[in-house]
């Protein structure tokens, strides 16, 4: 039993790795690669809040708030579902598949405001406690889904094939989104600030693309400091190319309101925010259950969790695990739905849900450690971080037009790592090629214009008018179209006798599972189980044997 334990782990050391799943790095050396995966979220998880506070009418100050609180719900989901949960080195956090129902819920509210069915300064409030209460839907919906084992059973039907029309919807969706606090009319970076956004993307591109190889040893260790963190030293150093610039008389303290400045805004906003704040459930009010924020906000979860099977798949490889089976996946999958997950998002309000972070699992394998210990020190780091908001202060100073620039370049690699999934799929096939166009062609189609604001027509179904609002809900997101087409056609081709790319064509054509089963044995099993409660170890064994 544990020779076969101690062969994946074997494995993952052959390939490299200094630190397996169930290995405890020193004390400083953890805490210390733990807080490297916390920069490594940060960038991606600081800029959800970035774009949608201020469509919800929030202000700066909130945005603040907003951001503290993602950052401490996200270290309490990644702490728990480690020590609790699924037991794999993942990180917790916002996730992006999210954000085009989230839209919807501001496009609907923003008509009650002009409608004048609530007031202007309750905007915001409106539609954060409407985000809450479909997301807290959400949580038990796939906390059900998860413990009944129904999810084990559709890993059968979901192939790489599905997966990646569906994840490359979610950043084709979102290709207005660096426009920020623009007109929605053209996808540019904020309006008269094109030449500075411009200077983002070029640091952007030269930190990941061409100082990546560049090494800074400290002690006997080596780190790629512009490979491990390229948003972070092009947010410094682009917001201080636009600070020089509007020192030296560039750009008007008053542009636009000031809204695009940097000195006066971001003082300001550092200014008025407090030192310390706890979030705690229910501090922009009690949640609000609405079926035209329900609908499509299950359709994203739905979405979310097709992504985190392939995250599973993928950090046990890396990391020294046994490849999840079908059990601990739905294991997995609920923990992400129940209270560490999407249920704690509704409760205490951070307008997003939670997912694995695939960034983390990359930083597996650039870092070399795949220790669960690191993950938990870095999810202990953002729970401490999450509690002042000065420190998210800092992010919501930041200039739209340096936002919009990180949009233009992060939001590429949401459709490339869907079609990373392209790689187990047979190409040479003209059936697959056709799966592939029909469902990104169509997704775009059945989800109109992929801006997320115009995407339902709130105001004329409010008015009487023959849209259904829970239909355009949901088939106007890009990837839930894209689900359903390519899952439809990737299964029922086979009803036509038409060869399959695999020889299982039902099974998951993820990375081969060893001969001797996945987590078969009872040294495996344990290692992945809690192991704080006691009698929730037998009834797994029981499960999975």
């Amino acid at each position: 039993m544990e020779v076969m334990d101690k062969s994946f782990k074997q494995k993952a050391k052959n390939g490299g790795m200094l630190y397996t799943v169930s290995d405890v790095p020193p004390a400083y050396l953890g805490v210390i690669l733990g807080f490297q995966h916390y920069l490594t979220m940060l960038g991606a998880t600081a800029l959800i809040p970035l774009l949608i506070v201020p469509e919800m009418g929030g202000t700066p100050t909130q945005m603040a708030e907003v951001i503290c609180t993602i950052f401490f719900v996200s270290g309490c989901n990644t702490l728990l579902q480690t020590t609790i949960g699924d037991r794999l080195p993942i990180v917790q956090g916002g996730s992006f598949a999210f954000l085009s129902p989230t839209f919807a819920v501001i496009g609907q509210v923003r008509a009650m405001v002009a409608s004048g069915e609530i007031g202007a300064e309750e905007q915001f409030e409106q539609t954060m406690r409407r985000i809450q209460g479909a997301i807290l839907t959400c949580g038990f919906i796939q906390v059900a889904l998860g413990y009944s084992g129904v999810l084990g059973l559709l890993t059968r039907f979901i192939s790489p094939l599905t997966i990646a029309p569906t994840v490359c919807m979610v950043g084709l969706g979102l290709y207005t989104a660096p426009n920020i606090n623009g007109n929605f009319q053209r996808p540019l970076p904020v309006p008269g600030c094109e030449g500075y956004a411009a200077a983002v993307i070029i640091c952007m591109v030269v930190f990941s693309q061409l100082l990546g190889f560049v090494n800074l040893k400290i002690g006997g260790a080596s780190i790629k400091i512009f490979a491990l963190f390229p948003v972070l030293w092009t947010v410094m150093v682009a917001w201080g190319i636009g600070a020089i610039a509007q020192a030296a008389g560039g750009m008007d303290d008053d542009y636009l309101g000031g809204r695009y400045a940097i000195c006066k805004t971001s003082s300001q906003v550092i200014e008025d925010s407090k030192w310390f704040r706890w979030p705690y459930p229910g501090q922009w009010g009690a949640p609000i259950f609405d079926k035209c924020a329900i609908l499509p906000m299950i359709a994203a979860m739905l979405v979310s969790m097709v992504e985190s099977i392939g995250d599973y798949y993928a950090a046990a490889q890396l990391a020294g695990a046994p490849p999840p089976s079908g059990p601990v996946i739905s294991r997995g999958l609920a923990g992400e739905g129940r209270v560490w997950g999407l249920i704690l998002c509704g409760l205490i309000g951070t307008g997003n849900g939670t997912t694995s972070y695939g960034e983390n699992i990359g930083a597996l394998g650039v870092t070399k450690v795949g220790s669960r210990a690191v993950v938990q020190a870095g999810a202990c780091t953002m729970i401490f971080m999450g509690c002042f908001p000065k420190f998210g202060a800092v992010f919501a100073a930041m200039p739209g037009w340096l936002v919009g620039g990180l949009y233009m370049c992060l939001f590429g690699l949401i459709c490339s790592c869907g079609l990373a999934q392209l790689q187990h799929v047979d190409l040479n096939s003209s059936r697959n090629l056709f799966i592939l166009g029909f469902c990104i062609y169509n997704g775009l189609s059945l989800g109109g214009d992929p801006s997320p604001l115009r995407m339902t027509a709130w105001d004329s179904t409010r008015k009487g008018g023959h849209t259904d609002p829970e239909f355009t809900s949901v088939y106007g997101l890009p990837k839930w179209g894209s689900f359903n087409l390519a899952a439809i056609f990737r299964n029922c081709s086979y009803l036509d006798a038409v060869e399959s790319v695999t020889e299982k064509p039902h099974k998951l054509t993820w990375p081969e599972v060893p001969p001797e089963g996945p987590m078969s044995s009872s040294g495996d099993l344990c290692e992945m189980c809690c192991p704080f409660i006691p009698a929730f170890r037998p009834a797994i064994t029981k499960q999975e044997a």
